[in-house]
């Protein structure tokens, strides 16, 4: 089982013990992650929902689970993506899903890579810190990436029509009951910069980053600034091999990106 311990008790400001993508899954309903919130990676998702798709992944699994009001899927290299459940009333534009996603993560890559977007200036809802965020053990600067967040909520919709014989799905599947429709926000983030020359071993980096989302919730951090610190540090445990090793403490953090996250 994931276990995230607390920073206070231990020298590493997270630690992240054995994890397989199957146990990853069960963050969800365990005693930090509660059955409202989803965590995961991209492998996990697909597996669990049978979808092909990310942003198919991601609406049927609030369709399965209506409890859920938050997800977080971790991409690797690629970056993040959070969707967060939202009125229909709010939504009044219909989108597909995974066509935002592609969008908002080209266009967040976009800014991240551009040095006009220093010091977090936001620019078009696109925030990105250009200084160093954390500097591992081997010396290696690495900066936060980008995060970018539509302006409005969307009603949801898949890339495909939902084939008609998919009614047995969890809470729901009695006849006469319709599917929920799902509305949401939807916020990218890109991976953290680190030299491709340091980069070791990316054994461990999604539980690093899934590590770092919990200890953003029991910071009470706003979800996308954890999605940056996740980045951050699953960046940084590529630089060395191993899982653990390069695991920062709190001190490779820099200061002033941690007091940024928490606000």
């Amino acid at each position: 089982m994931a276990v995230l311990t607390p920073p206070a008790a231990v020298g590493p400001l997270l630690r992240v013990e054995r994890a397989t993508s199957l146990v990853t899954c069960r963050l969800r309903i365990s005693n930090i992650c509660s059955d409202s919130h989803w965590v995961s990676d991209l492998w996990c998702l697909q597996s669990f929902t049978s979808q092909s798709t990310l942003g198919d992944a991601m609406i049927c699994l609030m369709q399965q689970l209506p409890r859920v009001q938050w997800i977080i899927t971790t991409l690797g290299k690629k970056g993040s993506v959070l969707v967060e459940k939202a009125s229909p009333q709010d939504a009044q534009e219909d989108a597909v899903l995974q066509d935002m996603l592609n969008k908002m993560l080209t266009e967040a890559s976009s800014s991240s890579s551009k040095t006009s977007s220093t010091n977090g200036a936001s620019r078009h809802g696109c925030v990105s810190i250009d200084s160093a965020a954390c500097t591992s053990k081997t010396q290696v600067h690495i900066r936060a990436g980008s995060t970018l967040s539509s302006e409005k909520a969307y009603k949801l919709q898949r890339t495909a029509p939902e084939p008609q014989q998919d009614e047995a799905v969890i809470g729901w599947g009695s006849a006469g009951h319709a599917k929920p429709n799902v509305a949401g926000r939807i916020t990218v983030a890109t991976a953290a910069h680190v030299p491709q020359e340091a980069i070791e071993d990316t054994t461990g980096a999604g539980d690093s980053f899934i590590g770092s989302i919990l200890y953003g919730l029991t910071h009470q951090m706003p979800l996308d600034k954890a999605m940056q610190l996740g980045a951050v540090v699953a960046a940084c445990n590529c630089t060395a091999l191993g899982a653990r090793p390069a695991l920062p403490h709190a001190q490779d953090i820099d200061a002033k990106f941690l007091a940024m996250a928490h606000r």
